[in-house]
């Protein structure tokens, strides 16, 4: 009986599994290779897939946080256009206080008093007013029923914003001239900005 000499090429053999064998001559005997035949082609599907994912992902998260920062941009945008009016600066009256006084009329149609670069001893029982008179050198020079108060000081020392209420929006534009710091307890001017 004659043996069949195994070739030096290997030879694919399929099952049904699909499996492939490949048996190479090595020294005179058969040593055998075996992987899944689809592993390459569905490995490299499955690394292309994740690889798409990945970019869709990665796509979808830099669209999403584009449009989140875009209405925060707008809004800040809108909040910073603004057109500033009259401005003034603080003088002592009965006390101290330093710093700019500023009419701003936003964007958004509301009006606020800016007070920047602005510093006072201390905030307690210290609100921010408008007053008519053109400017206020004593405390005599005000009448105390005609304050315009647009709350407390928020800090003894920096950049603040008071929003002037519609209703007195016009009263402003009407005749109120001079940014007071208004002791409530000692019903007494410390500062004044008079708006020019």
């Amino acid at each position: 009986m004659t043996h069949a000499r195994t070739s030096s090429l290997a030879r694919p053999l399929t099952l049904a599994a699909g499996l492939v064998f490949a048996f190479a001559a090595c020294s005179g005997t058969g040593a055998a290779s075996v992987a899944p035949a689809s592993a390459a082609p569905s490995a490299m599907a499955e690394s292309s897939a994740m690889a798409q994912a990945s970019a869709m992902a990665q796509a979808s998260a830099m669209a999403q946080a584009s449009a989140m920062a875009a209405p925060s941009a707008m809004a800040s945008g809108d909040a910073m256009a603004m057109k500033v009016g009259e401005k003034g600066t603080f003088h002592a009256v009965d006390g101290s206080a330093t710093g700019i006084a500023e009419f701003a009329q936003l964007a958004n149609g509301t009006h606020e008093i800016i007070l920047d670069q602005f510093t006072v001893a201390g905030i307690a029982h210290t609100n921010v007013v408008l007053v008519s008179n053109a400017d206020v050198l004593k405390t005599t020079d005000i009448d105390p029923t005609k304050l315009l108060d647009l709350g407390p000081l928020k800090a003894k020392e920096g950049m603040q914003t008071y929003e002037i209420p519609a209703a007195m929006a016009g009263a402003i534009m009407d005749g109120y001239h001079t940014v007071v710091i208004w002791d409530t307890a000692m019903l007494h001017a410390i500062a004044a900005a008079p708006l020019k």
